[in-house]
């Protein structure tokens, strides 16, 4: 691959692990920009499923020195998100092209919306507070792990947002815990949606190289802005630069 495709790659994924770690949606940066290198959206989708896995490593380990990982509340949905991702993976070869490009859009233009309502910040006083009724998070627990685990498996981007605001809403999590608790989740079903993709052949191994070089480097980075709230310039920047490239992909044939 030439220079130029490989600095704009490597800069984009940067960038998307600093997003992804800090306040999710970073594949918002990177599929777009994979599709824009000339990789179909199938394929795109899953060469950056199968690298973002090093995103959540990278962050984890940089929130587990902060100690700000609670394992426990992590366990249970992780197993279900990673089941679930499975089939969200093996789903994503039965939808055409040019649909997905429009999911990979407006999924974008939603998440812009998501990112500027910024839900966990609006309910971050409630962290330490009380839970919410047990038959509530019982029924939350089982679907939303399961729902959120197959479109993370099928394209994924913004769900470490989901599961970032179900933690500080239903388990009263603050949110750095939260955001360091999300990368368990989406460590565990990215690895499952992974293991698929590759036995499907469908990762491109030309991308992957700065691909992984890229998230490595920004998780941890987005991980220590994140532990030290300077969050406020990234989610700027990941409005400015989605609905430019949710707008390419939308008005393209």
């Amino acid at each position: 691959m030439e220079p130029l495709p490989v600095l704009l790659l490597l800069l984009a994924s940067t960038a998307a692990g600093v997003v992804n770690v800090v306040a999710g949606g970073g594949s918002l940066l990177t599929v777009p920009t994979l599709i824009f290198l000339g990789a179909p959206p199938s394929l795109a989708i899953a060469t950056n499923r199968a690298t973002i896995g090093v995103l959540s490593l990278t962050g984890l380990l940089r929130y587990r020195q902060d100690g700000l990982v609670r394992w426990r509340l992590a366990r249970r949905p992780a197993l279900l998100a990673s089941l679930a991702a499975v089939l969200g993976a093996l789903a994503l070869f039965h939808v055409p092209e040019a649909t997905l490009r429009r999911v990979v859009g407006g999924t974008m233009i939603a998440l812009v919306l998501l990112v500027l309502w910024a839900p966990e910040r609006r309910y971050a006083t409630r962290a330490g507070g009380p839970l919410p009724p047990g038959w509530v998070r019982r029924f939350a627990d089982l679907l939303l792990p399961l729902g959120f685990g197959f479109y993370g498996g099928f394209y994924g981007a913004g769900v470490s947002s989901l599961f970032l605001v179900s933690f500080v809403l239903l388990d009263r999590l603050s949110y750095v815990e939260a955001a360091a608790t999300t990368q368990v989740v989406v460590g565990g079903l990215s690895l499952a949606a992974t293991l698929v993709l590759l036995a499907r052949g469908a990762v491109l191994a030309r991308f992957a190289l700065p691909l992984l070089l890229g998230f490595a480097l920004g998780g941890w980075l987005g991980a220590h802005l994140a532990a030290r709230g300077g969050e406020r310039v990234v989610r700027v920047t990941l409005v400015v630069v989605s609905l430019g490239l949710a707008a390419k992909l939308l008005i393209e044939p």
